[in-house]
């Protein structure tokens, strides 16, 4: 079923985290997880975690987010829901920090829901397009490392 983004709860609220993210605030994308939630990234590149487990994991994930990031415009295109299910596509205008290079990142996530809570976001993305906008693998890399 095909829904306008403000008209299901789960997706309101990662929209809503995502604004959060625009102006530099990260709690509210780790207080949508489940305490053992986990993001999947099917494309991540060589030295990029490919899971991070566990809302505290998460948390410390996207802790430096707006200090690589600056989202600028975010933009749902389609919003599609099947039980606990949600398949979002959007893209976000944005501008790598190290670079100040703008780029537009297009995203399909699917999302896994229980309880009024993320289990699993499996966010798919080309990292290609990031590691142009941020000069380079080794800098993408350090965005992405998670302390073990």
């Amino acid at each position: 079923m095909t829904l306008s983004w403000n008209e299901d709860p789960i997706v309101r609220r990662l929209f809503e985290a995502l604004d959060a993210l625009r102006q530099g605030r990260t709690e509210a994308w780790s207080e949508m997880f489940s305490a053992r939630g986990k993001m999947e990234f099917p494309y991540a590149p060589q030295g990029y975690p490919s899971v991070v487990e566990g809302k505290a994991a998460i948390a410390d994930y996207i802790r430096s987010y707006p200090d690589n990031i600056k989202l600028r415009e975010i933009t749902v295109d389609n919003v599609l829901r099947a039980g606990e299910t949600r398949i979002i596509e959007f893209h976000v205008a944005s501008t790598a920090v190290t670079t100040d290079r703008d780029f537009v990142m297009h995203y399909v996530s699917i999302i896994e829901v229980a309880n009024d809570l993320i289990e699993t976001y499996r966010d798919y993305w080309n990292p290609l397009v990031a590691l142009e906008a941020m000069g380079g693998v080794d800098t993408m890399n350090r965005m992405g490392q998670v302390d073990e």
